[in-house]
C-alpha cells in the first residue's frame, strides 16, 4: 500500500512529543555530595500540593513598567502573587507546618508538579555536624514565577527569602557565567545547627524543567554554568546560518530560503525564551511575561515548517502527497488566530494538538518520498531531522530516570537543532550551488545568443533601407547607426554629430520649431516617460531636407527607473511617395473639377465663364487705378467677388468658391480695420482666383473639347434682327417663326430658369449651415430676360436666399413653428411699363432692439434717437452693417445687402425694402425688385422691348 508508513510514523511521533513534553515538565532535586562541604548532611525531600489550580492572571505590564525603580517594580511583581495565592486557598507557611503529616516522600520524578497554576511546598532538612559555621546555597533552576524560601531552626523562623526569574535583573546579583534560569538562595549553617527548609515553588503557564541542588557557596561561586555559554554559541551559530540563508534569499529570491529562515528563526526564538536568554536582554526592567513568547514562535514554527518542506522537497511533483501538505498549511492558518487571541491555558492545549497533527503529516510525507520514491532530497531531510529527535529522547530519559545522566548530553536537544539548521542549510547552499553552475552555464548561453543576435542587429542595420539613429543626453548621435542613415543625409562618419546641425537645420524646420524641439528633448532626458508623451507634438513628424521628403518616428528609451535616456529616431525617404501623392491629387481635383462642370447646362458654363473674367478684370483694373479711396475701393472689390462667389455657388464650383473665399476674406478683414490696403497681397488673392477659373476653363477646352463660340451670338445684332421681325405684317411674321424663336433663345432666358438656379443654391447652402432645406413658391411666368439681365437678379436671388438662410430661419426651430416648413416666396407683379419681383420668406424677421444696438455699434445710428421701423430697414442696406457675429462662408462680411443694390442699379433696375408687418419684438418686411421694360419680354403680350 502506498502509504503503509503513515500509521507507525504518526504513532511513532505521538510516543515521542509526549516524551518531549514530559521533558518539559519534570522536576528533580537531588544533593550532590560532592557539592557540600564535609559534615552537612540532608533528609530525604518531602513535597506537598492542593488539588485545586491557582487561576493565573497575567501582570499588567503598563503599570510595572511605569513604576520609577527596580525595588518598587519587585514588589508590585509579588504583591500580584500574593494576591492570586490568597485567592486560591493556597496554604501559607503556618498552616503548611501544621500539614507535616501530609508530605510524601519524593522517591522519584513526578511530571505534573509546578504545572499549569498549582503551587507545590517542599521539605527539607539540613544538618551541620561541625563546630565551624558552613555557607550553603539552595539553587532553583527551572522557569519558575514565584518561588519562596522559609527556614526553621525548631519553631523559630531564622531565614526568609523570595525570588523569581522575572525579577529586575539588576535585583537578582547572579554571579558571571550563571543562567538565567537559576535562583539561588544563601543559607548559613551554624555549628553543629539544623535547620528545616520549606520551599514554595510556582510556574503559572510555562511547563518547564525543574531542578533543585544544594551547594555549598564555594561551589556555588566557583562553579561556572557551561550551560549558559553553550546555550549563546549555540544562539550565535543559528544566527549565522539565519542571515546566510536570508542573504541567499535576497540574491536568488528563492523562497525555500525565506521559510529556512522564518522556520530556523522562531524555533531559535522558542529555545533563546525556554533557557531564559531573553532575560540577559533585561536589566533594569523585568521581562514581564507574555505568553505569546511561547505560543508565537510555536505557531510560526509549525506554519514554516510545513510551508518549507512544500519548496524543500518539491511536492508540486507529487500531486497527491502536496494536497496533504496543504492541507496541513491551511490547518496552520486556521489555528493561527485563536491560537494568539485564547487564554494562555488554552493554547497550550491547542499548540500540542498542532504538533500532534502536524508532526506526523511531516514525518510520513518525507518517509513515504525517502522510501517509495528515493528522493534524495527526503533522506537528507531525515538526517537532519533525525538528531534533533534522537537527542529529545535521550533528554526524557535521562529526566525520568530511565538511563544514568550524562552531563555532556544535557543540551542534546540543541545540538541536534543545530544539525537539524546546519544540514539542510547545507542542502540549500548546494542547491545554490548547483543553480549557480547552472546559472553560468545559462550565461555563457545567453552571451552566444547575445553576439549571435548583435551580429544579426548590425547586419541589417547594415542593410535596412531607413535611416535608424538614437540620441544621447547630449543631444549627440549614437555610434551604432544605420548605413542608409549616411545616404540619406548625405555624410559619412555621423556618429557623436548633433542630429539638429546635421539634419534639422538644412530641413524646412523654422527655426522656432528647431528651439522647441530642442526644448522638448531637454525637457524628456533624465526624466519619466510621461514627459516625453506630453511633448511628442514637438518632435516633428515629416521634414523637407535637401529636396527630399522624409517621415520621422521618435520613441523614448527608458532604463530600469523609467526614465529617458535615449531617444529613438527612424527616417524614411518618402519623396517618391509625396509625389504619388501629389500627382494622385492633381488628378483627383482635375476629375472633381470635371464633375463639377458636367452639372452645369453647356450654354450656361461659358456664360459663367465670360462673367468671371469680366468680375476679375474689373477687379484687376480697380488696384491699379489710384484715384479711389481705400474704403470705396474694398467694398467695389468686395462686391465683385461676392458676386462672382455666389454664381459659382450656384453652380456648385467648390474650388473657385474656396479661392474667392480667401480673397473675400482679406476684403473684409481691411474693410473692418480701415487700413490701408496691401497691393501685393491683393494681387496674390486675384491671381490665386485667376488661376483656378483657368483650371476650370482649360478642363472644358482640353477634356471635354467644347468653347462658347457656339454660343457667341452677338447680342445686339440679334436684338436688332428681333425688332425687325416683329415690324413685320403679321402675315410675314409667320415665314421667320422659326428664327425667330433661335433669336429669342439666343438673346433671352425663361424667367422660370431662376426657379432651378435658386432652389439648387438653397439647397447647398442649407446643408452647409445644416439647416432644412426651404421651400422655394416661385410661379410659372411667360416672362423672357436678357441674358446680363437674368445673370444680375439671379446672383440678387442668391443673394436674398443666403441671407434667408444665415438670419431669417432659426438652426433649431422654435416649439411653435416646429410643424411649420420654411417658405421663401417670389412673386411677378406686372406693372404698366416694368415688373416688380416680391421676395419674401417666413422667417423670424428681424429684431428690432438688436438691429439697433448694432447699427449704434457700427456708427449708423446715433444713440438716443427712436428709428421707425421703416428706418431700421434702411440701414441693412448701408455699407458695412452686419447682423453676423462671425465670419462664414455666407455670411459676416457687411457688405452683401449694400452689393445687392448696386447690382440693381447697375441694370437699371431698382431695390427696395418695404414693412410687412411687425411686432414689438421682430420686423417683418418684403424685397422689391422693379426692372424696366427694356430688360424682357412677355410672351403674353408678344412684345419684344429692344
Amino acid at each position: 500500500m502506498k502509504f503503509r508508513l503513515l500509521k507507525p510514523t504518526i504513532c511513532f511521533t505521538a510516543l515521542l512529543h509526549m516524551a518531549i513534553s514530559a521533558t518539559l515538565n519534570a522536576n528533580t532535586m537531588h544533593v550532590d555530595p560532592r557539592a557540600l562541604e564535609e559534615g552537612i548532611k540532608t533528609s530525604e525531600v518531602f513535597y506537598y500540593h492542593a488539588d485545586k489550580e491557582m487561576t493565573w492572571r497575567k501582570v499588567k505590564q503598563s503599570e510595572y513598567l511605569a513604576l520609577p525603580n527596580p525595588e518598587e517594580k519587585r514588589r508590585f511583581f509579588f504583591d500580584h502573587y500574593d494576591k492570586l495565592l490568597r485567592e486560591s486557598s493556597t496554604p501559607d507557611i503556618v498552616e503548611v507546618r501544621k500539614l507535616d503529616e501530609y508530605f510524601q516522600i519524593l522517591s522519584r520524578p513526578r511530571a505534573t508538579f509546578g504545572l499549569i497554576n498549582r503551587p507545590v511546598w517542599y521539605r527539607l532538612s539540613i544538618e551541620n555536624s561541625q563546630r565551624y559555621q558552613q555557607d550553603l546555597e539552595v539553587v532553583f533552576s527551572g522557569y519558575l514565577f514565584d518561588v519562596e524560601l522559609f527556614a526553621f531552626d525548631e519553631s523559630t523562623l531564622v531565614h526568609k527569602a523570595r525570588k523569581s526569574i522575572h525579577e529586575p535583573k539588576i535585583l537578582k546579583k547572579l554571579p558571571a557565567g550563571k543562567s538565567n534560569l537559576d535562583i539561588n538562595f544563601p543559607i548559613s549553617m551554624p555549628p553543629n545547627s539544623k535547620l528545616t527548609l520549606y520551599l514554595r515553588a510556582y510556574s503559572a503557564v510555562v511547563p518547564h524543567d525543574l531542578n533543585i541542588r544544594l551547594l555549598s557557596q564555594e561551589t556555588w561561586l566557583l562553579k561556572e554554568s557551561p550551560i549558559h555559554r553553550f546555550h549563546w554559541i549555540f544562539v550565535g551559530s543559528i544566527l549565522m546560518l539565519i542571515l546566510h540563508n536570508f542573504v541567499f534569499f535576497i540574491m536568488s529570491r528563492n523562497v525555500t530560503n525565506l521559510y529556512y529562515v522564518f522556520w530556523i528563526g522562531s524555533t531559535l526564538a522558542l529555545v533563546s525564551v525556554v533557557n531564559g536568554l531573553h532575560l540577559d536582554l533585561i536589566v533594569e526592567d523585568a521581562c514581564v511575561y507574555w505568553p505569546y513568547l511561547i505560543s508565537l514562535p510555536l505557531a510560526i514554527t509549525g506554519i514554516s515548517i510545513v510551508a518549507f518542506l512544500r519548496h524543500f522537497l518539491q511536492l508540486s511533483d507529487y500531486p497527491k502527497l502536496d494536497r496533504v501538505a496543504k492541507a496541513a498549511l491551511i490547518y496552520g492558518y486556521i489555528v493561527f488566530i485563536p491560537y494568539l487571541v485564547v487564554d494562555p491555558k488554552t493554547f497550550i492545549h491547542i499548540g500540542f494538538a498542532g504538533i500532534f497533527i502536524v508532526t506526523p503529516i511531516i514525518l510520513g510525507l518525507v518517509f513515504v518520498l525517502a522510501i517509495q520514491h528515493k528522493h534524495h532530497r527526503a533522506w537528507l531531510f531525515l538526517m537532519a531531522f533525525i538528531p534533533y529527535i534522537v537527542g529529545s529522547c535521550l533528554r526524557t530519559l535521562m529526566i525520568q530516570g530511565i538511563v544514568p545522566e550524562i552531563p555532556m548530553l544535557r543540551n542534546i536537544m540543541e545540538v541536534g537543532s543545530f544539525t537539524e539548521a546546519f544540514l539542510l542549510s547545507f542542502a540549500l547552499g548546494d542547491k545554490l550551488r548547483t543553480l549557480n553552475i547552472e546559472l553560468s552555464r545559462y550565461i555563457n548561453e545567453v552571451e552566444d545568443i547575445v553576439a549571435e543576435k548583435t551580429q544579426d542587429i548590425a547586419s541589417i542595420m547594415a542593410n535596412i533601407k531607413q535611416g535608424i539613429f538614437t540620441v544621447k543626453s547630449d543631444f549627440k548621435i549614437d555610434e551604432v547607426y544605420s548605413q542608409h542613415l549616411e545616404d540619406i543625409v548625405g555624410a559619412s562618419q555621423i556618429g557623436n554629430k548633433d542630429p539638429l546641425e546635421l539634419i534639422f537645420k538644412k530641413s524646412n524646420l523654422s527655426p522656432d520649431a528647431r528651439s522647441r524641439l530642442h526644448s522638448a528633448m531637454k525637457e524628456a532626458f533624465g526624466e519619466e516617460i510621461f514627459n516625453f508623451e506630453i511633448n511628442v507634438s514637438q518632435f516633428p513628424k515629416e521634414i523637407i531636407f535637401q529636396g527630399k521628403y522624409l517621415a520621422l518616428d521618435w520613441q523614448a528609451i527608458s532604463n530600469r527607473e523609467g526614465q529617458t535616456f535615449k531617444i529613438l529616431v527612424t527616417v524614411r525617404d518618402i519623396t517618391q511617395l509625396r509625389r504619388l501623392e501629389e500627382q494622385s491629387h492633381r488628378h483627383e481635383r482635375e476629375m472633381s473639377i470635371l464633375l463639377e462642370i458636367l452639372q452645369v447646362e453647356r450654354r450656361d458654363f461659358p456664360l459663367f465663364l465670360s462673367g468671371a473674367k469680366t468680375h476679375l478684370q474689373t477687379i484687376r483694373n480697380l488696384l491699379k487705378s489710384s484715384d479711389t479711396s481705400t474704403s470705396n475701393l474694398i467694398r467695389d472689390i468686395f462686391i465683385h467677388y461676392h458676386t462672382l462667389k455666389g454664381i459659382a455657388r450656384s453652380f456648385e464650383l467648390s474650388y473657385i468658391v474656396d479661392a474667392v473665399h480667401t480673397a473675400e476674406s482679406r476684403c473684409s478683414r481691411h474693410s473692418r480695420i480701415e487700413s490701408d490696403i496691401e497691393q501685393k497681397r491683393f494681387l496674390n488673392d486675384l491671381e490665386n482666383v485667376e488661376a483656378v477659373v483657368l483650371e476650370y476653363e482649360n478642363a472644358v477646352k482640353e477634356k471635354l473639347q467644347f468653347s462658347d463660340r457656339s454660343q457667341a451670338i452677338d447680342n445686339d445684332l440679334a436684338s436688332e434682327l428681333l425688332t425687325q421681325i416683329e415690324h413685320l405684317p403679321r402675315e410675314f411674321q409667320g415665314r421667320f417663326s422659326e428664327a425667330r424663336q433661335k433669336l429669342l433663345d439666343a438673346v433671352y432666358i425663361a424667367f422660370d430658369q431662376l426657379y432651378d438656379e435658386v432652389s439648387r443654391f438653397a439647397t447647398t447652402a442649407a446643408e452647409e449651415l445644416k439647416k432644412p432645406s426651404p421651400k422655394i413658391n416661385m410661379p410659372s411666368e411667360s416672362i423672357l430676360l436678357k441674358h446680363h439681365c437674368f445673370q444680375e437678379i439671379k446672383n440678387i436671388l442668391v443673394h436674398l436666399v443666403n441671407n434667408s438662410l444665415a438670419h431669417g430661419f432659426s438652426l433649431s426651430p422654435e416649439p411653435e413653428s416646429q410643424l411649420q416648413d420654411d417658405i421663401i416666396s417670389i412673386q411677378i407683379e406686372r406693372l404698366s411699363n416694368s415688373v416688380k419681383l416680391v421676395y419674401q420668406d417666413n422667417g423670424k424677421g428681424i429684431n428690432r432692439q438688436f438691429i439697433q444696438l448694432k447699427a449704434q455699434q457700427q456708427g449708423l445710428l446715433e444713440e438716443g434717437t427712436f428709428p421707425s421701423d421703416q428706418d431700421l430697414l434702411e440701414v441693412l442696406f448701408k455699407p458695412g452693417f452686419s447682423s453676423a457675429d462671425s465670419l462664414s462662408h455666407l455670411a459676416g462680411r457687411g457688405i452683401g445687402m449694400s452689393a445687392m443694390k448696386d447690382i440693381a442699379e447697375k441694370i437699371g433696375a431698382t431695390l427696395n425694402i418695404h414693412t410687412t408687418s411687425s411686432t414689438n419684438q421682430a420686423i417683418y418686411f418684403a424685397i422689391h425688385i422693379r426692372l424696366a421694360r427694356d430688360h424682357y419680354i412677355d410672351r403674353a403680350s408678344r412684345q419684344i422691348s429692344a
